[in-house]
């Protein structure tokens, strides 16, 4: 299988070849080295890059006979597991079975289980559990990303409409400015007074200089779609909690 990694709203790994071999120790062995079907995926899709592979003995044998660097270390364990558990969605057609090693949850699965509280046993871990956690490192990554240009939004919020944005949570600011510009589509905001929302509606024609609302459209759209899914988070810790009870 050849995989090549973009950035699109962060890292993602994007199918770019698959083959099949029937007996898999002959695609790629100490003894007879890396056959030629597979030597011939590999230059096509990688040359003169760096190689993920997801065993120790598969880097010492490419390395040493098709002279190609490749990476082997804990993030890309990360990465390998991810790809093995979501083989039936990328490749329907391979039916082959998980090991059971490898259906264990990786290291960084299991710390961010740690810090939204859940502490369950690897071997307990489940395709829910896992989905649940993907939700909600999704709504992590939003956050994340949208973090540094709200809060200097709420900056210009306060400094144009004398609005204190101290305390706001991103999505509050968000809020705000969708409200500047498009109030009906906001509607009565729980988040923002109707003192607050006149000013920035009100204050309309001040910002167009000062704050681009297109970008701020979009970020109000996703944070909204990111405090939605934070249901998840009682819905993991309820998993959790199911799995341990007797």
């Amino acid at each position: 299988m050849s995989l090549t990694v973009t950035r699109q709203k962060g890292l993602v790994v994007l199918l770019t070849e698959f083959q099949t071999f029937e007996d898999k120790s002959s695609a790629i062995n100490q003894n007879t080295g890396v056959s030629e079907r597979l030597a011939e995926m590999i230059r096509v899709w990688l040359p003169g890059k760096k190689m993920a592979v997801g065993k120790p003995e598969y880097k010492k044998i490419t390395e040493e006979r098709l002279e190609i660097e490749c990476l082997y270390n804990e993030r890309v364990m990360e990465v390998m597991w991810g790809i093995q558990n979501c083989m039936p969605g990328l490749i329907p057609i391979e039916k082959s079975q998980l090991a059971k090693e490898d259906r264990l949850p990786s290291k960084g699965l299991q710390e961010f289980l740690k810090c939204y509280g859940c502490n369950v046993k690897p071997e307990m871990v489940n395709e829910q559990i896992v989905a649940t956690a993907s939700t909600l490192s999704a709504c992590d990554y939003v956050e994340k990303k949208y973090s540094l240009v709200l809060r200097e939004a709420g900056a210009v919020i306060k400094d144009v409409s004398g609005i204190s944005c101290e305390g706001w949570s991103l999505l509050d600011i968000a809020t705000a400015l969708k409200i500047i510009w498009k109030p009906k589509k906001v509607g009565n905001s729980s988040l923002v007074s109707k003192d607050e929302a006149l000013r920035l509606v009100n204050d309309a024609s001040k910002y167009e200089a000062l704050v681009n609302k297109y970008p701020c459209f979009r970020a109000y759209k996703d944070m909204s779609k990111a405090h939605d899914d934070r249901i998840s988070k009682e819905l993991l810790k309820s998993l959790v909690e199911g799995l341990k009870k007797p």
